[in-house]
């Protein structure tokens, strides 16, 4: 009978003892994985640490050889870690770290390097064609960001070329006009925070608004001015039929208001046709007709103007010739 009481107070022990020291394992297993997710915690790439029992497999992308040796000696330092397995990869460095967006009349090509893959992708269906972009390490921090900051310049180039290297951004090329100029400098304002940014493009359009003057002397029509490019030989040959035609008239880049050209200086150059001598102004939706005209062409300036497009105003500054025949004389 003693022998059984002692044989069941030395199993309480044990079973005891066992208790604790189980107890005792388990905190030291939640402590030491708590510390290993710490020790990977803040990696560029989100590398993931599995532990199984006091053992730690390393999985994902490391983005430098330093960053995995850090992450390596990390872990390695925590209390009851027995052994760990690196089963994690480390992109190639890129050094120096570049990129190049260029707009041609083919569109638009992407080529370099890039930290995230979803950001390639991101760029890929934006454009609606492949990009080649390589992901590499070491990149500055803020990389994808000014990446995508960059590509939203390409639409402000009729053509040109934007090149990373670093931290810094350098935009060259042509844009249509002083608008699109300012909106690279305020893109290249807004760079992430550590990218400085330059631009070196030149002017397709000057800005000046659009419009155009000709002066007819009744054999030959002077013309000067600006006007849509799209329209620039059609007006110079309705002034041709008036007679010999000089002067320089300069393609316009800008945007313009369909509903008024070309009909606005056709109208007006057949208004100038009609005069015995004369000139025309067109600026802005104003058609200012001024010289010496017959009654009879006085009248057909009249009909003229009320062909013009809805929203164009005419301003007629005429002398009328005095009628000529044999009655008067």
């Amino acid at each position: 009978m003693r022998l059984w009481l002692i044989a069941a107070v030395l199993l309480a022990l044990a079973f005891g003892g066992w208790r604790l020291w189980e107890a005792d394992q388990a905190a030291r297993q939640a402590a030491m994985t708590q510390a290993v997710a710490e020790a990977v915690a803040g990696t560029r790439h989100s590398v993931l640490a599995e532990v199984d029992g006091w053992d730690v497999t390393l999985r994902g992308t490391f983005d430098t050889v330093a960053e995995a040796d850090a992450v390596r000696a990390r872990v390695a330092a925590v209390p009851d870690v027995a052994l760990i397995v690196d089963a994690a990869d480390v992109l190639p460095r890129g050094d120096p770290y570049v990129a190049e967006l260029r707009r041609t009349d083919e569109g638009v090509a992407i080529t370099g390097m890039v930290t995230d893959l979803a950001t390639r992708d991101a760029l890929a269906g934006l454009f609606g064609e492949p990009v080649s972009l390589e992901q590499r390490g070491g990149a500055p921090e803020g990389w994808d960001a000014a990446l995508l900051a960059a590509s939203e310049m390409l639409p402000s180039l009729e053509h040109g070329v934007i090149r990373m290297q670093g931290a810094s951004v350098s935009v060259s090329g042509r844009v249509p006009g002083p608008e699109d100029r300012a909106r690279l400098a305020r893109l290249l304002a807004d760079l992430p925070e550590g990218f400085s940014g330059t631009q070196n493009v030149e002017l397709a359009d000057d800005g000046r608004p659009i419009s155009l003057t000709a002066a007819f002397d009744g054999t030959r029509v002077t013309l000067t001015g600006k006007v849509p490019q799209e329209v620039l030989q059609l007006l110079t040959d309705d002034a041709r039929a008036l007679g010999d035609v000089t002067g320089t008239l300069a393609p316009s880049r800008l945007a313009y208001d369909a509903a008024l050209w070309p009909a606005i200086g056709r109208v007006g150059l057949e208004m100038l046709a009609l005069l015995e001598e004369g000139a025309l102004a067109v600026a802005g939706n104003v058609v200012n007709v001024s010289g010496l005209a017959t009654a009879e062409a006085a009248l057909r300036l009249d009909e003229l103007r009320r062909s013009l497009p809805s929203d164009a105003v005419a301003r007629l500054s005429l002398e009328v010739a005095p009628l000529v025949g044999p009655e008067l004389e």
